[in-house]
Protein backbone atom coordinates (compact mmCIF):
# COMPACT_ATOMS: atom_id res chain seq x y z
CA UNK A 1 0.00 0.00 0.00
CA UNK A 2 1.41 3.45 -0.92
CA UNK A 3 2.22 6.08 1.70
CA UNK A 4 -0.54 8.41 0.48
CA UNK A 5 -3.19 5.78 1.15
CA UNK A 6 -1.69 4.97 4.57
CA UNK A 7 -1.89 8.60 5.61
CA UNK A 8 -5.45 8.96 4.35
CA UNK A 9 -6.96 5.99 6.08
CA UNK A 10 -4.92 6.00 9.28
CA UNK A 11 -6.00 9.57 10.05
CA UNK A 12 -9.66 8.78 10.56
CA UNK A 13 -10.62 8.78 14.24
CA UNK A 14 -13.84 6.84 14.89
CA UNK A 15 -14.34 8.56 18.25
CA UNK A 16 -14.99 11.87 16.53
CA UNK A 17 -18.19 10.53 14.89
CA UNK A 18 -19.31 13.01 12.24
CA UNK A 19 -16.33 15.36 12.57
CA UNK A 20 -14.45 15.10 9.26
CA UNK A 21 -10.78 15.78 8.70
CA UNK A 22 -10.60 17.69 5.44
CA UNK A 23 -6.97 16.74 4.94
CA UNK A 24 -7.88 13.08 5.34
CA UNK A 25 -10.66 13.28 2.80
CA UNK A 26 -8.46 15.07 0.31
CA UNK A 27 -5.46 12.80 0.86
CA UNK A 28 -3.20 15.49 2.33
CA UNK A 29 -0.42 14.65 4.77
CA UNK A 30 -1.32 14.01 8.41
CA UNK A 31 0.37 12.26 11.31
CA UNK A 32 -0.01 8.49 11.25
CA UNK A 33 -1.73 6.56 14.04
CA UNK A 34 -1.50 2.92 15.07
CA UNK A 35 -4.98 2.14 13.83
CA UNK A 36 -5.41 -0.48 11.14
CA UNK A 37 -5.25 0.83 7.59
CA UNK A 38 -7.48 -0.18 4.75
CA UNK A 39 -5.82 -1.25 1.55
CA UNK A 40 -6.15 1.29 -1.25
CA UNK A 41 -7.24 -1.56 -3.51
CA UNK A 42 -10.60 -1.46 -1.76
CA UNK A 43 -11.05 2.28 -2.18
CA UNK A 44 -13.05 3.28 -5.27
CA UNK A 45 -11.07 5.10 -7.90
CA UNK A 46 -13.54 7.99 -7.66
CA UNK A 47 -12.54 8.45 -4.01
CA UNK A 48 -8.79 8.09 -4.59
CA UNK A 49 -8.91 10.59 -7.45
CA UNK A 50 -10.74 13.28 -5.49
CA UNK A 51 -8.97 16.58 -6.32
CA UNK A 52 -6.56 17.76 -3.64
CA UNK A 53 -6.36 21.35 -4.91
CA UNK A 54 -8.29 23.77 -7.09
CA UNK A 55 -5.72 23.19 -9.84
CA UNK A 56 -7.00 19.61 -10.12
CA UNK A 57 -10.67 20.63 -10.03
CA UNK A 58 -11.09 20.25 -13.79
CA UNK A 59 -14.06 21.44 -15.79
CA UNK A 60 -15.21 24.13 -13.36
CA UNK A 61 -13.33 27.19 -14.58
CA UNK A 62 -16.60 29.17 -14.60
CA UNK A 63 -16.60 29.12 -10.78
CA UNK A 64 -13.56 31.36 -10.61
CA UNK A 65 -15.50 34.30 -12.02
CA UNK A 66 -16.80 34.62 -8.46
CA UNK A 67 -14.36 36.42 -6.15
CA UNK A 68 -14.74 33.92 -3.27
CA UNK A 69 -13.66 30.89 -5.31
CA UNK A 70 -11.00 32.91 -7.12
CA UNK A 71 -9.49 34.11 -3.83
CA UNK A 72 -9.52 30.57 -2.41
CA UNK A 73 -7.80 29.27 -5.54
CA UNK A 74 -5.19 32.03 -5.31
CA UNK A 75 -4.31 31.10 -1.73
CA UNK A 76 -5.86 34.04 0.11
CA UNK A 77 -6.69 32.89 3.64
CA UNK A 78 -8.37 35.90 5.26
CA UNK A 79 -11.71 35.17 3.64
CA UNK A 80 -15.15 35.09 5.21
CA UNK A 81 -17.01 32.11 3.81
CA UNK A 82 -20.71 32.84 3.32
CA UNK A 83 -23.37 30.17 3.48
CA UNK A 84 -23.45 28.48 0.08
CA UNK A 85 -25.98 26.27 -1.70
CA UNK A 86 -24.55 24.04 -4.43
CA UNK A 87 -26.97 22.36 -6.82
CA UNK A 88 -26.35 20.21 -9.83
CA UNK A 89 -26.39 16.68 -11.19
CA UNK A 90 -24.68 13.77 -9.38
CA UNK A 91 -20.91 13.57 -9.87
CA UNK A 92 -20.43 17.21 -10.85
CA UNK A 93 -18.16 18.02 -7.88
CA UNK A 94 -20.41 19.47 -5.15
CA UNK A 95 -18.82 17.53 -2.27
CA UNK A 96 -15.32 18.06 -3.61
CA UNK A 97 -15.88 21.81 -3.87
CA UNK A 98 -17.07 21.91 -0.25
CA UNK A 99 -13.95 20.03 0.88
CA UNK A 100 -11.66 22.30 -1.12
CA UNK A 101 -13.31 25.38 0.38
CA UNK A 102 -12.71 24.01 3.88
CA UNK A 103 -9.12 22.96 3.10
CA UNK A 104 -8.28 26.46 1.90
CA UNK A 105 -9.96 28.22 4.85
CA UNK A 106 -7.72 27.70 7.91
CA UNK A 107 -10.05 29.63 10.22
CA UNK A 108 -12.88 27.17 9.60
CA UNK A 109 -13.46 23.66 10.96
CA UNK A 110 -15.52 21.37 8.75
CA UNK A 111 -18.32 19.19 10.03
CA UNK A 112 -20.15 16.97 7.57
CA UNK A 113 -23.68 15.60 7.99
CA UNK A 114 -26.18 14.04 5.62
CA UNK A 115 -29.77 15.24 5.63
CA UNK A 116 -30.89 11.68 4.91
CA UNK A 117 -29.67 10.41 8.30
CA UNK A 118 -29.66 13.51 10.49
CA UNK A 119 -32.12 16.09 11.71
CA UNK A 120 -32.70 18.93 14.12
CA UNK A 121 -30.78 17.32 17.00
CA UNK A 122 -27.60 17.01 14.90
CA UNK A 123 -28.05 20.62 13.81
CA UNK A 124 -28.30 21.78 17.42
CA UNK A 125 -25.15 19.79 18.24
CA UNK A 126 -23.38 21.61 15.41
CA UNK A 127 -24.60 24.99 16.69
CA UNK A 128 -23.29 24.16 20.18
CA UNK A 129 -19.96 23.19 18.70
CA UNK A 130 -19.85 26.38 16.62
CA UNK A 131 -20.37 28.47 19.74
CA UNK A 132 -17.44 26.72 21.44
CA UNK A 133 -15.25 27.27 18.38
CA UNK A 134 -16.21 30.93 18.36
CA UNK A 135 -14.57 31.38 21.73
CA UNK A 136 -11.37 30.02 20.15
CA UNK A 137 -11.58 32.46 17.24
CA UNK A 138 -12.57 29.64 14.89
CA UNK A 139 -15.75 29.13 12.89
CA UNK A 140 -17.73 26.05 11.96
CA UNK A 141 -18.35 25.19 8.33
CA UNK A 142 -21.31 22.79 8.23
CA UNK A 143 -21.58 20.70 5.08
CA UNK A 144 -25.13 19.33 4.66
CA UNK A 145 -25.31 16.74 1.90
CA UNK A 146 -28.71 16.18 0.24
CA UNK A 147 -30.04 19.24 2.07
CA UNK A 148 -33.35 19.03 0.17
CA UNK A 149 -34.17 15.96 2.27
CA UNK A 150 -34.72 18.17 5.30
CA UNK A 151 -38.31 19.19 5.97
CA UNK A 152 -39.40 22.82 5.96
CA UNK A 153 -39.26 22.85 9.77
CA UNK A 154 -35.71 21.49 9.80
CA UNK A 155 -34.61 24.02 7.18
CA UNK A 156 -36.22 26.82 9.17
CA UNK A 157 -34.19 25.73 12.20
CA UNK A 158 -31.05 26.76 10.29
CA UNK A 159 -32.20 30.32 9.67
CA UNK A 160 -31.31 32.13 12.92
CA UNK A 161 -27.85 30.52 13.10
CA UNK A 162 -27.07 31.35 9.46
CA UNK A 163 -28.52 34.83 9.94
CA UNK A 164 -26.35 35.73 12.96
CA UNK A 165 -23.23 34.07 11.55
CA UNK A 166 -22.91 31.36 14.19
CA UNK A 167 -22.31 28.85 11.39
CA UNK A 168 -21.71 28.92 7.67
CA UNK A 169 -23.39 26.11 5.79
CA UNK A 170 -22.58 24.52 2.48
CA UNK A 171 -25.67 22.70 1.31
CA UNK A 172 -25.48 20.25 -1.60
CA UNK A 173 -28.48 19.05 -3.56
CA UNK A 174 -29.34 17.55 -6.94
CA UNK A 175 -32.65 19.42 -6.95
CA UNK A 176 -33.38 23.00 -7.93
CA UNK A 177 -33.01 25.13 -4.82
CA UNK A 178 -35.90 27.42 -5.75
CA UNK A 179 -38.25 24.45 -5.61
CA UNK A 180 -36.84 22.13 -2.95
CA UNK A 181 -35.64 24.63 -0.32
CA UNK A 182 -37.50 27.28 1.65
CA UNK A 183 -37.14 30.80 0.19
CA UNK A 184 -35.93 32.25 3.50
CA UNK A 185 -32.92 29.93 3.48
CA UNK A 186 -32.16 30.48 -0.20
CA UNK A 187 -32.17 34.26 0.28
CA UNK A 188 -29.49 33.97 2.97
CA UNK A 189 -27.09 31.91 0.85
CA UNK A 190 -24.87 32.25 -2.17
CA UNK A 191 -26.52 29.96 -4.73
CA UNK A 192 -24.16 28.21 -7.15
CA UNK A 193 -25.29 26.03 -10.03
CA UNK A 194 -22.72 23.29 -10.61
CA UNK A 195 -22.58 22.44 -14.29
CA UNK A 196 -21.89 19.02 -15.77
CA UNK A 197 -18.18 18.57 -16.30
CA UNK A 198 -17.17 19.38 -19.86
CA UNK A 199 -15.67 16.80 -22.19
CA UNK A 200 -12.33 18.57 -21.92
CA UNK A 201 -12.52 18.45 -18.13
CA UNK A 202 -13.50 14.78 -18.19
CA UNK A 203 -10.54 14.04 -20.43
CA UNK A 204 -8.18 15.65 -17.90
CA UNK A 205 -9.74 13.65 -15.05
CA UNK A 206 -9.28 10.37 -16.94
CA UNK A 207 -5.71 11.29 -17.92
CA UNK A 208 -4.82 12.09 -14.30
CA UNK A 209 -6.36 8.81 -13.11
CA UNK A 210 -4.35 6.89 -15.72
CA UNK A 211 -1.13 8.54 -14.60
CA UNK A 212 -1.84 7.97 -10.91
CA UNK A 213 -2.79 4.32 -11.41
CA UNK A 214 -0.12 3.58 -14.05
CA UNK A 215 -2.60 2.67 -16.79
CA UNK A 216 -2.40 2.72 -20.55
CA UNK A 217 -5.72 4.15 -21.81
CA UNK A 218 -6.48 4.12 -25.52
CA UNK A 219 -7.95 7.42 -26.84
CA UNK A 220 -11.01 5.51 -28.10
CA UNK A 221 -11.53 4.05 -24.62
CA UNK A 222 -11.30 7.49 -23.02
CA UNK A 223 -13.78 8.90 -25.53
CA UNK A 224 -16.23 6.06 -24.78
CA UNK A 225 -15.95 6.67 -21.03
CA UNK A 226 -16.63 10.38 -21.57
CA UNK A 227 -19.67 9.57 -23.72
CA UNK A 228 -21.15 7.12 -21.24
CA UNK A 229 -20.56 9.27 -18.16
CA UNK A 230 -22.41 12.36 -19.49
CA UNK A 231 -20.40 14.83 -17.42
CA UNK A 232 -20.51 12.73 -14.23
CA UNK A 233 -16.95 12.31 -12.90
CA UNK A 234 -17.94 9.58 -10.45
CA UNK A 235 -19.48 7.48 -13.23
CA UNK A 236 -16.44 8.02 -15.47
CA UNK A 237 -13.98 6.94 -12.78
CA UNK A 238 -16.14 3.94 -11.83
CA UNK A 239 -16.14 2.75 -15.46
CA UNK A 240 -12.37 3.26 -15.64
CA UNK A 241 -11.97 1.37 -12.35
CA UNK A 242 -13.99 -1.60 -13.65
CA UNK A 243 -11.98 -1.57 -16.87
CA UNK A 244 -8.74 -1.48 -14.86
CA UNK A 245 -9.72 -4.52 -12.81
CA UNK A 246 -10.76 -6.34 -15.98
CA UNK A 247 -7.42 -5.56 -17.60
CA UNK A 248 -5.51 -6.64 -14.48
CA UNK A 249 -7.20 -10.02 -14.50
CA UNK A 250 -5.87 -10.84 -17.95
CA UNK A 251 -2.21 -9.80 -17.64
CA UNK A 252 0.83 -11.17 -15.90
CA UNK A 253 2.29 -9.84 -12.67
CA UNK A 254 4.17 -6.60 -13.14
CA UNK A 255 2.61 -5.81 -16.52
CA UNK A 256 0.93 -2.44 -17.08
CA UNK A 257 -2.90 -2.67 -17.41
CA UNK A 258 -4.12 -1.64 -20.86
CA UNK A 259 -7.64 -0.19 -21.06
CA UNK A 260 -9.08 -0.56 -24.56
CA UNK A 261 -12.39 0.39 -26.15
CA UNK A 262 -13.45 -3.26 -26.01
CA UNK A 263 -12.66 -3.41 -22.30
CA UNK A 264 -14.77 -0.34 -21.57
CA UNK A 265 -17.68 -1.70 -23.62
CA UNK A 266 -17.52 -5.05 -21.83
CA UNK A 267 -17.62 -3.63 -18.30
CA UNK A 268 -20.32 -0.99 -18.90
CA UNK A 269 -23.62 -0.60 -20.66
CA UNK A 270 -25.21 2.35 -22.40
CA UNK A 271 -26.74 4.36 -19.63
CA UNK A 272 -30.11 6.04 -20.05
CA UNK A 273 -29.55 9.81 -19.82
CA UNK A 274 -30.10 11.01 -16.28
CA UNK A 275 -33.44 12.67 -15.72
CA UNK A 276 -35.06 13.37 -12.38
CA UNK A 277 -38.35 15.25 -12.49
CA UNK A 278 -37.44 17.14 -9.33
CA UNK A 279 -33.91 18.05 -10.41
CA UNK A 280 -32.65 21.20 -12.09
CA UNK A 281 -31.98 19.18 -15.26
CA UNK A 282 -35.72 18.53 -15.59
CA UNK A 283 -36.38 22.25 -15.95
CA UNK A 284 -33.29 22.83 -18.10
CA UNK A 285 -34.44 20.24 -20.65
CA UNK A 286 -37.96 21.65 -20.83
CA UNK A 287 -36.53 25.14 -21.18
CA UNK A 288 -34.21 24.00 -23.99
CA UNK A 289 -37.14 22.42 -25.84
CA UNK A 290 -39.31 25.54 -25.70
CA UNK A 291 -36.47 27.90 -26.58
CA UNK A 292 -35.56 25.75 -29.58
CA UNK A 293 -39.18 25.92 -30.78
CA UNK A 294 -39.15 29.67 -30.24
CA UNK A 295 -35.95 29.90 -32.29
CA UNK A 296 -37.48 27.78 -35.12
CA UNK A 297 -34.70 25.19 -34.80
CA UNK A 298 -36.67 22.02 -35.45
CA UNK A 299 -33.62 19.75 -35.16
CA UNK A 300 -32.68 21.06 -31.72
CA UNK A 301 -36.30 20.88 -30.58
CA UNK A 302 -36.51 17.24 -31.69
CA UNK A 303 -33.29 16.41 -29.83
CA UNK A 304 -34.51 17.91 -26.55
CA UNK A 305 -37.85 16.15 -26.98
CA UNK A 306 -35.99 12.85 -27.39
CA UNK A 307 -33.92 13.57 -24.27
CA UNK A 308 -37.08 14.18 -22.27
CA UNK A 309 -38.86 11.08 -23.53
CA UNK A 310 -35.90 8.71 -23.14
CA UNK A 311 -35.35 10.13 -19.65
CA UNK A 312 -38.92 9.17 -18.71
CA UNK A 313 -40.59 12.58 -18.67
CA UNK A 314 -44.39 12.57 -18.36
CA UNK A 315 -45.87 13.38 -21.84
CA UNK A 316 -48.55 15.49 -20.16
CA UNK A 317 -45.87 17.77 -18.72
CA UNK A 318 -44.37 18.25 -22.18
CA UNK A 319 -47.82 18.85 -23.68
CA UNK A 320 -48.60 21.57 -21.16
CA UNK A 321 -45.42 23.39 -22.14
CA UNK A 322 -46.30 23.06 -25.83
CA UNK A 323 -49.73 24.63 -25.24
CA UNK A 324 -48.05 27.63 -23.62
CA UNK A 325 -45.52 27.91 -26.45
CA UNK A 326 -48.26 27.69 -29.09
CA UNK A 327 -49.93 30.77 -27.65
CA UNK A 328 -46.92 32.72 -26.40
CA UNK A 329 -44.49 32.18 -29.29
CA UNK A 330 -46.56 31.25 -32.35
CA UNK A 331 -49.66 33.11 -31.28
CA UNK A 332 -51.67 35.00 -33.90
CA UNK A 333 -49.24 34.15 -36.68
CA UNK A 334 -50.74 30.64 -36.80
CA UNK A 335 -53.61 30.13 -34.37
CA UNK A 336 -53.97 26.49 -35.44
CA UNK A 337 -50.82 25.78 -33.45
CA UNK A 338 -52.82 26.21 -30.24
CA UNK A 339 -55.48 23.80 -31.49
CA UNK A 340 -52.82 21.24 -32.37
CA UNK A 341 -51.10 21.61 -28.99
CA UNK A 342 -54.42 21.18 -27.17
CA UNK A 343 -55.02 18.03 -29.22
CA UNK A 344 -51.58 16.80 -28.20
CA UNK A 345 -52.56 17.15 -24.54
CA UNK A 346 -55.70 15.11 -25.20
CA UNK A 347 -53.58 12.43 -26.85
CA UNK A 348 -51.19 12.41 -23.89
CA UNK A 349 -54.13 11.85 -21.54
CA UNK A 350 -55.90 9.19 -23.60
CA UNK A 351 -53.24 7.41 -25.67
CA UNK A 352 -50.13 7.43 -23.52
CA UNK A 353 -46.67 6.06 -24.27
CA UNK A 354 -45.18 4.91 -26.50
CA UNK A 355 -47.60 6.04 -29.23
CA UNK A 356 -48.04 9.57 -27.93
CA UNK A 357 -44.39 10.27 -28.71
CA UNK A 358 -45.46 10.39 -32.38
CA UNK A 359 -48.07 13.04 -31.58
CA UNK A 360 -45.51 14.99 -29.58
CA UNK A 361 -43.05 14.87 -32.48
CA UNK A 362 -45.81 16.05 -34.85
CA UNK A 363 -46.67 18.98 -32.58
CA UNK A 364 -43.08 19.98 -31.85
CA UNK A 365 -42.24 19.92 -35.57
CA UNK A 366 -45.27 22.06 -36.47
CA UNK A 367 -44.64 24.64 -33.77
CA UNK A 368 -40.93 24.86 -34.64
CA UNK A 369 -41.62 25.47 -38.33
CA UNK A 370 -44.61 27.79 -37.81
CA UNK A 371 -44.25 31.59 -38.12
CA UNK A 372 -43.86 33.34 -34.79
CA UNK A 373 -45.79 36.25 -33.30
CA UNK A 374 -45.77 37.50 -29.71
CA UNK A 375 -48.22 40.34 -30.32
CA UNK A 376 -50.92 39.08 -27.93
CA UNK A 377 -48.43 38.12 -25.22
CA UNK A 378 -46.63 41.47 -25.48
CA UNK A 379 -49.90 43.42 -25.54
CA UNK A 380 -50.98 41.81 -22.27
CA UNK A 381 -47.60 42.60 -20.71
CA UNK A 382 -47.99 46.29 -21.65
CA UNK A 383 -51.54 46.40 -20.33
CA UNK A 384 -50.45 44.79 -17.05
CA UNK A 385 -47.68 47.37 -16.73
CA UNK A 386 -50.28 50.15 -17.17
CA UNK A 387 -52.46 48.62 -14.45
CA UNK A 388 -49.53 48.46 -12.02
CA UNK A 389 -48.42 51.99 -12.92
CA UNK A 390 -51.80 53.75 -12.87
CA UNK A 391 -53.79 51.58 -10.51
CA UNK A 392 -57.48 50.69 -10.89
CA UNK A 393 -58.81 53.31 -13.31
CA UNK A 394 -62.60 53.71 -13.34
CA UNK A 395 -64.68 51.97 -15.99
CA UNK A 396 -66.31 54.52 -18.36
CA UNK A 397 -69.96 54.82 -17.36
CA UNK A 398 -71.28 53.91 -20.84
CA UNK A 399 -69.47 50.54 -20.54
CA UNK A 400 -70.90 49.75 -17.11
CA UNK A 401 -73.64 47.18 -16.74
CA UNK A 402 -76.87 48.93 -15.62
CA UNK A 403 -77.90 46.78 -12.69
CA UNK A 404 -81.38 47.60 -11.40
CA UNK A 405 -82.91 51.04 -10.93
CA UNK A 406 -79.92 52.44 -9.07
CA UNK A 407 -77.62 51.52 -11.91
CA UNK A 408 -79.85 53.20 -14.46
CA UNK A 409 -80.16 56.32 -12.31
CA UNK A 410 -76.39 56.48 -12.04
CA UNK A 411 -76.14 56.62 -15.81
CA UNK A 412 -74.61 53.19 -16.23
CA UNK A 413 -74.78 52.01 -19.82
CA UNK A 414 -76.11 55.31 -21.20
CA UNK A 415 -74.42 56.21 -24.48
CA UNK A 416 -73.41 52.67 -25.40
CA UNK A 417 -74.25 51.60 -28.94
CA UNK A 418 -73.86 48.07 -30.29
CA UNK A 419 -71.03 48.04 -32.86
CA UNK A 420 -73.04 45.96 -35.31
CA UNK A 421 -75.21 48.98 -35.95
CA UNK A 422 -72.16 50.63 -37.46
CA UNK A 423 -70.77 47.73 -39.45
CA UNK A 424 -68.94 46.16 -36.51
CA UNK A 425 -66.85 49.21 -35.57
CA UNK A 426 -68.01 51.85 -33.12
CA UNK A 427 -66.35 55.17 -32.41
CA UNK A 428 -67.20 55.18 -28.71
CA UNK A 429 -64.43 55.18 -26.10
CA UNK A 430 -63.49 51.81 -24.61
CA UNK A 431 -60.32 52.63 -22.66
CA UNK A 432 -60.35 54.60 -19.40
CA UNK A 433 -60.09 58.34 -20.08
CA UNK A 434 -56.61 58.68 -18.58
CA UNK A 435 -55.21 56.06 -20.95
CA UNK A 436 -56.92 57.71 -23.93
CA UNK A 437 -55.35 61.04 -22.98
CA UNK A 438 -51.95 59.34 -22.83
CA UNK A 439 -52.48 57.78 -26.26
CA UNK A 440 -52.00 54.31 -24.82
CA UNK A 441 -51.54 51.44 -27.27
CA UNK A 442 -50.92 47.88 -26.18
CA UNK A 443 -51.32 45.82 -29.35
CA UNK A 444 -48.67 47.28 -31.65
CA UNK A 445 -47.62 44.45 -33.98
CA UNK A 446 -47.87 45.94 -37.47
CA UNK A 447 -47.19 42.57 -39.11
CA UNK A 448 -50.80 41.53 -38.59
CA UNK A 449 -52.90 44.27 -40.26
CA UNK A 450 -55.57 41.73 -41.23
CA UNK A 451 -56.36 41.19 -37.55
CA UNK A 452 -57.07 44.86 -36.80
Amino acid sequence: MNEDAKRRFSSYDHKEKSMISVHSLLGCEEKSTKRASISSDYSPLSDKMRPKSFSQFYGHEYLFKHSIFRDLRDGKTKITIPSILLYGCPGCGKTTLALLIAQNSPNYILRKISATTSGKSELLDAVSEAQKLGRKKKRLLLFVDEIHRWSKTQQDALLPHVENGTISIIGATTEHVSISLVPALVSRCLVVKMKRISSDGMGKIITRAGEMENLIIDPEAAAEIIRKSSGDARTALNILDWARHSALSSIGEGAVPHVTLKTVQEVSVDVTPQHDRSSSLHYDLLSALIKSIRGSDVDAAMYWLARLLIGGEDPKTISRRLIISASEDIGLADSFGLTLAAGCMTAAQTVGMPEVRIVLAHTVSYLSLAPKCTAAYSALARAEEAVHRLGALPVPSHLCNPVGILGSKAGDGIGYEHPQKYGGISAIQYLPTQLVEQGARFFVDSRLPHLK
